[in-house]
């Protein structure tokens, strides 16, 4: 052989080696050939997680394949996973559990990162069990583990033993006096008031009057976070009840229109010829902390809940608006449904403006920003947040639906009650269990439960 022909020979193996050498550290460190721009870019990975885990995994419609799960024989891959060599660009996310709801989104992988996706929480797909019923059953007051406590009608209260089944009524105004009732969250406690006074009822207390000198009407009813504690805005001014049957004024007669708590601080609307001003009262001790005068931009009609140093209230037309009192008073933890999102900095708050359900994230100490979660073509009857998972329940035009706060609700949106029930009421208990008052045929009214995500 010629040295021309085995210089070439030798060149061109050296040239081999090296290329090949370069393709595969190239391809080592995750570039690809991306069909779609015609280009050579380097992949990312993505982790999957869910709650609860074992769900399949989906992108674009397709299985997830590793090649372990090909070496053992699996058929897909499941949660949690750790897929490499992705290529850049938007997937279509879709986790699939039996017994579970699908649960879906959009996601992005990016070249050389990793795209972590931990938060998905699905939501159980369980049929909801009818506890009991009765043709007048309004709203259930106390929940407790042998027995429940509801309002039959307008005018009477009922208890119902689980180890009976039987019934037993105990109230019952007289000259059809309409009752109203005002339970805690969980329903471990609840008040009744009437023309006739308070009652309070709890789980070990069928009820026992508080007070018959409370003038109406009522304003607005608030618990504390621990329920050991309730307001009551009336026109005789603002109250507390606490758990003891103990009930102490806190703010003598006035214009106070309009309430909200959060922990420690009653946050009350106040009204004159002159102005409006936001009210800072000691929500122990009743004392005046502080006051802001409203600016005409500022001005609102009610008050929904508080994300300190924020007030969430509406206008005169519904509009739902923020209002900054951090100039004035130093607000504290809040109160109502406000929650930690995964344990991440924002502080969120759900409230329902007539047609539509917005949430409202805290980004920083000066700022909030709001976001529509869902646009209903009827009223919104009442909405409240899961605790812990990024889900919120929805009563709207009868129908219970829970839907992600997370994410894009359109995504993850289920109903959860029964097609043809109308439902009137629903909470969740201090276990965790949702249970829901619905109309199920003309006559017939019944409480279910059922698993929350």
């Amino acid at each position: 052989m010629r040295s021309v022909t085995r210089g070439i020979l030798f060149y061109s193996f050296v040239g081999a080696f090296f290329f090949t050498a370069a393709a595969i550290l190239f391809y080592g460190l995750g570039y690809r050939y991306n069909p779609a721009k015609n280009a050579i870019e380097r992949t990312g990975e993505l982790i999957v997680e869910s709650t609860p885990p074992g769900a399949r995994v989906m992108l674009n419609g397709d299985p997830i394949f590793r090649f372990r799960d090909l070496i053992f024989g699996a058929i897909d891959s499941r949660t949690p996973i750790h897929k490499k060599y992705l290529l850049p660009g938007t997937y279509h996310l879709e986790l699939l559990r039996d017994g579970y709801s699908p649960y879906r989104r959009d996601i992005s992988v990016t070249s050389g990162t990793v795209t972590i996706v931990t938060d998905p929480v699905l939501v159980s797909g369980s049929e909801p069990q009818a506890v009991f019923s009765h043709p007048a059953l309004e709203k259930i007051l106390v929940a407790a583990s042998d027995k429940f406590i509801f309002l039959a009608g307008k005018n009477e209260v009922i208890e119902y033993s689980l180890d009976t089944h039987t019934f037993k009524s105990l109230y019952r105004s007289k000259n059809d006096d309409a009752f109203a009732g005002y339970p805690s969250p969980s329903r471990s406690r609840a008040v009744v008031i009437s023309a006739a006074g308070i009652v309070l009822m709890g789980e070990h207390d069928t009820g026992r009057m508080v007070s018959k000198d409370l003038a109406g009407p009522i304003n607005r009813v608030l618990w504390s976070d621990d329920e050991k504690s309730v307001f009551v805005l009336a026109a005789s001014g603002i109250i507390r009840l606490d758990a003891d049957g103990v009930l102490t004024p806190l703010a003598a007669a006035g214009s106070f229109t309009d309430m909200a708590l959060s922990r420690n601080t009653l946050y009350a609307l106040e009204t004159s010829l002159a102005d409006t001003s936001l009210v800072f009262i000691d929500a122990a001790t009743g004392t005046r902390i502080g006051s802001r005068v409203l600016a005409p931009a500022d001005r609102i009609t009610s008050l929904e809940t508080v994300v300190p140093p924020f007030v969430i209230g509406k206008d005169a037309e519904g509009v739902i608006t923020s209002i900054d009192t951090s100039d004035s008073a130093q607000a504290q933890t809040p109160f109502a449904y406000v929650q930690g999102l995964f344990a991440k900095p924002p502080l969120i708050v759900v409230v329902a403006s007539g047609f539509e359900a917005v949430i409202f994230e805290k980004t920083s100490g000066k700022s909030i920003q709001r976001r529509l979660l869902s646009r209903q073509s009827v009223p919104i009857q009442s909405i409240a947040m899961l605790k812990n998972i990024p889900y919120a329940i929805m009563l709207s035009g009868g129908v219970l639906e829970v839907f992600e706060t997370a994410q894009r609700p359109d995504r993850n949106r289920y109903q959860v009650s029964v097609e043809g029930q109308r439902v009137r009421d629903f909470f969740v208990d201090a276990n965790g269990t949702l249970h829901y008052v619905a109309e199920v045929d003309r006559g017939t009214v019944s409480l279910f439960r059922r698993a929350t995500p």
